[in-house]
């Protein structure tokens, strides 16, 4: 424990990186072990799966062993076990399951940044693979995980010079594997899919990963291009789910920002739809605070976007 502590930022004391020692002595342990069990000669795919599952309950977010993890080296010890072991695997689904936890709310942590550390130990190459390769039912959540978790990497509590590393890693890996179209495609595919978690439940995590790679230039581009994009958008921000219609408003906010996007949007009709939708009075008003660029978070309404997107638009014409 104390070698591992010794290797951190500045050498800093436990107590100035604000952990707990004893929970820093059972994930350095737990981290040892998966490391084991991803060996290559004496590592096996059973035990692997186990000490994840020990990993997904101290990492879940009431337990907030997570800033401990980090400090442990969880990320590295993960992107092992994905690169260890078969993509279709358990030993995968349950490393989803664990990236997901430790990636929520990334914690601003003293010498450590753990989706940096996803980026630099190569581990967005399997999230995106996860993302997009024709899983068995059994890891269909799995998928779920690696959006959700990607969808986190590209937040706002991540730097955003952080978050440009990510996109370019999602981008790089994903041209390859037609991810762009395949993104595009579930949001009729994965439509009355039903979870338990409210952020699994349907295509909640698909939209987490498009809104995160809206905002940023090149993918926000490929988005844009795929043919059915802008109609899959209009149409959920009709639905009758109010937090789907406040996401596809969030993400066709982004998309238009650009001008080959902005041409793309004007000619399949979505200037009529957005019209009728600001004109709507079953839109809830966006409220005090536009000048101040301010969202009401209590009714998650999509009229502050539908405003931006049109403003947008007629910028760039």
């Amino acid at each position: 424990v104390e070698r591992v502590a010794h290797t951190l930022h500045d050498m800093q004391p436990l107590y100035k990186l604000r952990i707990y020692r004893d929970r820093f002595r059972q994930c350095v342990k737990v981290v040892a072990r998966l490391k084991s069990a991803c060996h290559k000669e004496l590592g096996s795919q059973d035990t692997c799966k186990d000490v994840l599952n020990e990993m997904i309950d101290i990492s879940a977010p009431q337990e907030n062993y997570r800033r401990e993890l980090a400090h442990a080296g969880i990320m590295a010890a993960l992107v092992r076990a994905f690169q260890r072991w078969p993509i279709k695997s358990a030993s995968t689904y349950n490393a989803a399951a664990v990236l997901w936890n430790v990636t929520a709310r990334n914690l601003a942590m003293p010498a450590v940044d753990v989706v940096a550390q996803l980026v630099d130990a190569g581990g967005v190459v399997t999230v995106v693979k996860l993302m997009t390769c024709k899983l068995p039912p059994s890891g269909m959540r799995a998928a779920k995980y690696a959006m959700v978790a990607l969808s986190n990497a590209m937040s706002k509590g991540v730097e955003y010079a952080v978050c440009k590393r990510v996109e370019h890693a999602v981008r790089v890996a994903g041209l390859k594997c037609d991810l762009y179209s395949k993104l595009v495609a579930l949001l009729d595919t994965w439509a009355d899919e039903t979870d338990a978690h409210a952020q699994l439940n349907g295509i909640m995590p698909v939209m987490g990963v498009l809104w995160g790679l809206a905002s940023h230039g090149k993918s926000a581009l490929h988005l844009g291009s795929q043919p059915g994009c802008f109609h899959s958008l209009l149409r959920l921000m009709s639905s009758d789910d109010v937090e789907l219609r406040y996401q596809a408003a969030g993400v066709l906010c982004n998309l238009v920002n650009f001008r080959e996007n902005s041409d793309r949007f004007e000619a399949v009709g979505g200037v009529d739809v957005l019209k009728r939708l600001k004109d709507d009075n079953t839109v809830p008003p966006s409220g005090a605070g536009d000048e101040e660029l301010e969202v009401p978070e209590d009714d998650r309404s999509i009229a502050y976007f539908v405003g931006i997107a049109l403003d947008t638009v007629d910028y760039w014409m």
